[in-house]
């Protein structure tokens, strides 16, 4: 990924990415999307192949998923053709200042998915921790949703800021929100959560990298669950 500032350009993100993710993939064209969809398969039982004879921790994520929601839950598939998404990638952050210290110790707040909350659809995102930094690391989630349509016009120019990466937009976000809730994860935790709310991981870190597992997972009443990343 790369990061957008005002003054100094087109920076390198702070997460590290094992794998392409699908919105990076549609980024960067119709080849990089369609070798997506081609190595979805193999790069999933990558994942699966590479840990103990134990079940990797993507794979209980989804069985229990499916034995838990009364739906079930399944892959992901490309509506054109039909091959699967991707379980899941790693996503590594490593201890060291790439932002100033104005944005990226309170972290970037983003949204994956501006859209209105929703009791019948919605998209949420599961990160199950590896490793976690000796400090640093924190997630911020701001209780607050866009309910009705009105909310969403009403703060049209505000929301945009939170689908861009730029350090003034960061700015005022961190003026105008609430105090956010600030988890701190371990090793082993499952954190899930609804993309369409304002988060964002706070910095430095410090000691050893941050690692995790993540999926998206939609969600659309009446249907099974369905893991994309």
């Amino acid at each position: 990924w790369s990061v957008s500032h005002s003054e100094r350009g087109e920076e390198a993100s702070d997460v590290e990415a094992v794998g392409t993710p699908h919105n990076v993939a549609v980024s960067k064209g119709p080849q990089a999307l369609n070798d997506y969809f081609k190595t979805s398969l193999q790069n999933t039982r990558r994942w699966r192949e590479s840990g103990s004879e134990r079940m990797g921790p993507l794979d209980k994520l989804r069985l229990e998923l499916d034995e838990l929601w009364e739906t079930g839950c399944s892959l992901s598939r490309d509506n054109k053709s039909k091959l699967p998404f991707t379980a899941g990638i790693c996503r590594v952050m490593s201890p060291q200042l790439k932002f100033g210290s104005d944005n990226w110790t309170r972290g970037f707040a983003h949204v994956d998915e501006l859209d209105i909350i929703s009791s019948r659809r919605g998209l949420f995102s599961a990160n199950i921790y590896l490793q976690q930094s000796t400090s640093g690391g924190e997630l911020n989630l701001w209780p607050i949703s866009v309910k009705s349509r009105w909310d969403f016009y009403r703060n049209a120019s505000l929301l945009s800021l939170l689908v861009v990466q730029d350090a003034g937009g960061q700015a005022l976000l961190h003026d105008v929100l609430p105090e956010p809730t600030v988890v701190r994860a371990k090793a082993g935790d499952l954190v899930l959560l609804c993309t369409q709310r304002p988060h964002s991981v706070r910095g430095p870190l410090y000691g050893q990298d941050r690692v995790s597992m993540q999926c998206f997972i939609q969600h659309e009443k009446g249907k099974p669950l369905l893991i994309e990343s």
